[in-house]
């Protein structure tokens, strides 16, 4: 990878560990869909939430991400 950043770095980084999936996204073959599965417990957990704490929590981490 350009400018230093190698898979070590991303998982150092909280943000960037974030933004990989926590490291679902370095998958050699297909990391959106290990991207996709991370996300699938996360969805099932802010389900049970009412909504207007689920559209924060969506906007909140949209903004992050």
């Amino acid at each position: 990878m350009a400018n230093g950043i190698n898979a070590k770095n991303i998982l150092k980084n909280p943000v960037h560990c974030l933004a990989f999936g926590f490291g679902s996204g370095l998958a050699p073959k297909a990391p959106g869909t290990f991207g996709t599965l991370m996300a699938i417990p996360l969805y099932l957990l802010l389900s049970e939430l009412p909504l207007m704490a689920y559209a924060v929590i969506v906007i909140v981490a949209f903004i992050i991400g």
